[in-house]
């Protein structure tokens, strides 16, 4: 193995954002289950559930970010 060879990292913008979708979908369905089970009406079901993926998936963003700078 040659030492002046060079390791270029992979990167797969696509693969981490799906990751961070997929992340906010669960906590979006946990977070509906949950308000389901203390007896919710639809609107706060379907509010709650929607606040908890926006604030995830930019959460996950964010933090997606600070990695890509590392």
């Amino acid at each position: 193995m040659s030492t002046s060879s060079t390791h270029h990292a992979c990167h797969h913008p696509v693969r981490d954002v799906a990751i961070v979708a997929l992340s906010a979908t669960v906590s979006c369905l946990v977070a509906a289950v949950i308000v389901m089970t203390l007896d919710g009406g639809p609107l706060a079901v379907i509010s709650g559930s929607g606040a908890t993926f926006v604030a995830s998936f930019t959460i996950g963003m964010t933090v997606l970010g600070h990695f890509r700078h590392v």
